[in-house]
């Protein structure tokens, strides 16, 4: 199941480089719960598909523009640990930001039940039990 997780993630990041939003959301279950580390102010969970657009806006709205160009896919488990690289620009402050992030994917049937947003690679594997 591990390779197949991977691929699931990875054909997500794909389609949202592509901007296919349906084929995106084919690996979010529409119960999904996100917990977003990085975000202090965070109403979290952040619960079903209405909660993720919620959680979508409320960390968007610290970038003017941002991007994330996935690094790579670490199985760990039922989870998959994805490594992104971001570069984003700060809306009040105009600075440029380039950081690795990471998402811990939790997956049931196929689907990502639960996704932890981590501001750093180093937080997301510990998360999972896997030293860096």
């Amino acid at each position: 199941m591990s390779q197949e997780s991977v691929e699931i993630v990875r054909a997500h990041y794909e389609a949202l480089a592509a901007g296919d939003a349906k084929a995106a959301l084919a690996a979010i279950h529409p119960e999904i719960e996100i917990v977003d580390h990085d975000l202090p102010d965070a109403d979290e969970p952040y619960t079903g598909l209405v909660g993720m657009a919620r959680w979508q806006t409320d960390w968007e709205g610290s970038w003017a523009s941002w991007r994330w160009e996935p690094e790579q896919f670490i199985a760990a488990g039922t989870r998959v640990v994805a490594v992104l690289q971001l570069y984003a620009e700060g809306r009040g402050s105009g600075v440029a930001v380039e950081r690795l992030d990471a998402v811990v994917w939790s997956l049931q049937d196929g689907r990502c039940i639960r996704l932890d947003y981590y501001g750093s690679k180093t937080a997301a594997l510990q998360a999972v039990g896997l030293a860096e």
